[in-house]
């Protein structure tokens, strides 16, 4: 009885291990898309701004 309460108790740290390091995982991953879709462009990204002629 006793070896399966500490069974128990050992597989519920290791569930919750497994959720934290997953957790962490898609939290990084979302951080990353985040921070791309707010980053601003390179200068190589940028368009031309085309120069006002003088007519």
């Amino acid at each position: 009885m006793t070896t399966d309460i500490a069974q128990n108790i050992a597989d519920d740290g290791a569930d919750a291990a497994e959720t934290a390091e997953t957790t962490e995982t898609v939290t990084a991953i979302g951080a990353i898309d985040i921070e791309s879709m707010v980053a601003p462009p390179s200068p190589t990204q940028l368009a031309p701004i085309p120069t006002p002629r003088a007519d």
